[in-house]
């Protein structure tokens, strides 16, 4: 019985060695998600506004 306890001993340390290894890994993808959010921004605004003169010049060209 006692290699019953053991085992689940094991399998607890394990088990918490996996749960702090992914939380490492969530916070670095939150932070390389905030890096990538705050370089596409500017790039974001931009389409927007091409695709804006696209509309007008569709438009335009519908008149």
């Amino acid at each position: 019985m006692d290699w019953i306890h053991e085992n689940v001993d094991a399998m607890q340390n394990e088990f918490q060695l996996w749960h702090g290894e992914n939380k490492q890994h969530i916070e670095a993808l939150q932070k390389e998600q905030s890096i990538t959010d705050y370089a596409t921004e500017f790039l974001k605004f931009e389409m927007a506004e091409l695709e804006q003169m696209i509309k007008d010049q569709q438009n335009k060209s519908v008149l």
